[in-house]
């Protein structure tokens, strides 16, 4: 059989790889990039590719870019959430039924992705990346189709629709509902997986407000730390879940609340009181008293977080460290108007007295987001866990959180 086509198809990919043909015959051909890693494609590989490629018109790339789909089929990508704390991980050649097998009926598996599913992705350069990552850190014999084995992938079967479109909507629920019951009955959550892993940037890690420290040597702790705070830091530094991460650095914020506004109050009381001209008549005394009734009914809790910014955090310090984010992830997060989570959110000029107001808002626009889902109202805009727009979202925001947080862990030590 010729597998001249195949083989040229693979060359076009892998050479942009930097990677190099090191033994081609009529039935296979091997890649290699140094002596750190080594594809090999041998003939079984070759005619896989040789069958994909006949319907390869048949699969569209919609969805999510893990998305796997045409009229009559459906594949995404799954894993579990959380390794350590799972009862199981998925096996080589283990695979989960719904249903019953058939040529016709409706049915779905999750179960080793099918090699239809690794030419369809193959051209994703971030799929493409994830893999060849994996070779070099894991070796092995190099067999790229038997390695890729080690995804599991939930398929949908027999969907039989007049569009992909329609595909799509029937079998999400389909797919919500087969993972549910895995989930609930093997008591090991998975989810789908919406995008391929994505190495991170060598221009992030050179950048110095995420260089990690190279030596060993430390100062010796000068101050006392609350340590009620470095829990919720060691929390938020910890986990891997962006949405427990950003509430974790924002209860850190949150933990001053009261203390800076009531602190507020009292300096505005005793403002009052202190006036030479001060005396306890009825006019005065209720100027008082309309000064706690406004603290009490104006106070909320986005001018409160407010607050804490400006008494614990060096306004410049701020300023400077967004400029330098802006720069590395190449959006105006900040300085230009967004709409976070159907928010409309105003820019800041990064001009000193102008930066807290919209970062606070930006901080507990996300917050509420985080921790409200009711469905009193119609919000076309909410957070939905594990979704990609929904992550990307909060995962941009944690960098200025975190760097937040860091501060007022140090301005509020003994």
């Amino acid at each position: 059989m010729d597998y001249t086509l195949e083989k040229e198809y693979l060359k076009a990919i892998f050479v942009k790889q930097e990677l190099e043909v090191t033994e081609e015959t009529e039935t296979s051909i091997t890649f290699k990039r140094r002596s750190l890693l080594e594809l090999n494609f041998p003939e079984d590989n070759l005619k896989s590719l040789k069958n994909y490629l006949e319907i390869k018109d048949e699969f569209e790339n919609t969805h999510f870019e893990t998305t796997l789909i045409s009229k009559n089929y459906r594949e995404e990508l799954v894993d579990v959430i959380n390794h350590i704390t799972s009862r199981m991980i998925f096996w080589r050649d283990e695979k989960f039924l719904f249903g019953i097998e058939s040529e016709t009926e409706l049915f779905a598996t999750i179960d080793n992705c099918s090699d239809n599913y690794v030419w369809n992705k193959l051209e994703n350069e971030n799929f493409l990346n994830y893999i060849l990552e994996r070779v070099r850190m894991m070796r092995g014999d190099g067999d790229f189709i038997k390695f890729t084995k080690r995804m599991f992938t939930i398929k949908v079967y027999n969907s039989n629709q007049s569009s992909i479109e329609n595909n799509l909507k029937i079998s999400n629920s389909i797919i919500d509902s087969c993972i549910f019951s895995f989930s609930s009955l093997k008591q090991t959550t998975i989810s789908v997986v919406e995008f391929f892993p994505k190495r991170r940037r060598t221009r992030e890690q050179s950048q110095e407000i995420f260089k990690v420290q190279t030596h060993n040597n430390f100062n010796f702790p000068k101050i006392k730390i609350n340590p009620h705070l470095l829990k919720f830091y060691q929390l938020a530094s910890s986990t891997e879940f962006e949405s427990h991460k950003f509430l974790s650095y924002y209860h850190i914020l949150e933990y001053f609340y009261l203390s800076v506004s009531d602190q507020n109050l009292y300096d505005k009381l005793s403002r009052r009181i202190n006036e030479p001209k001060f005396r306890t008549t009825s006019q005065n005394l209720d100027k008082l008293i309309q000064d706690i009734n406004s603290h009490k009914t104006e106070n909320d809790e986005t001018e409160m977080l407010k607050s804490v910014l400006a008494k614990y955090v060096n306004e410049d310090e701020l300023i400077e460290f967004i400029k330098e984010y802006e720069i590395l992830i190449n959006d105006n997060i900040y300085t230009k108007k967004k709409v976070i989570f159907g928010n409309e959110i105003s820019g800041t000029n990064l001009q000193p007295g102008h930066v807290f107001g919209p970062i606070s808002k930006h901080i507990k626009t996300v917050r509420n987001g985080l921790v409200h889902s009711s469905d009193r109202h119609e919000r076309k805009d909410r957070f939905i866990p594990y979704s990609k727009s929904s992550m990307d979202t909060v995962k941009i925001q944690i960098p200025v959180l975190k760097f937040l947080a860091e501060k007022i862990i140090i301005s509020t030590a003994e």
